[in-house]
């Protein structure tokens, strides 16, 4: 655990503000793991070199830790500050999936519609939605 803290806290920490008509969500397990392509949810961020996390800090707000290495150095210079990025809907509901994906239990959210949610939760542990092969 000291070393996942360890990493967390020497990352890159970008605020990325929700202006979109759908609302983060977030689960009994609120930190998502995203590999360094952003290609892949993942369990844990501790044995995969590159992966960030995501926390959805509240329906208007997420919080993302990128790892000081690779690709991912050039994002110093936004570190503490808030994201250039606009995130849109579909952008929105991706990062929520990760809060499915990541649930043992519950999904919470500030809006009665779990519709996306439902739909994306029988597709885990499938290849649905694995990019075609190369």
């Amino acid at each position: 655990m000291e070393r996942f803290a360890k990493r967390v806290r020497r990352s890159v920490w970008i605020f990325a503000r929700n202006d979109s008509a759908t609302p983060f969500v977030t689960s009994d397990n609120p930190v998502a793991f995203h590999s360094p392509d952003n290609r892949q949810r993942l369990r844990s961020l501790v044995l995969v070199p590159g992966a960030y996390l995501v926390f959805a800090m509240s329906p208007g707000v997420a919080l993302y830790c990128h790892p000081r290495v690779g690709p991912f150095r050039k994002l110093g210079k936004l570190a503490d500050c808030l994201s250039p990025v606009v995130l849109d809907d579909e952008m929105v509901e991706s990062e929520n999936s990760g809060q499915v994906f990541m649930a043992s239990r519950f999904v919470l959210s500030n809006r009665p519609d779990f519709e996306a949610e439902r739909a994306f939760a029988p597709t885990i542990g499938t290849d649905i939605y694995a990019p075609p092969p190369t």
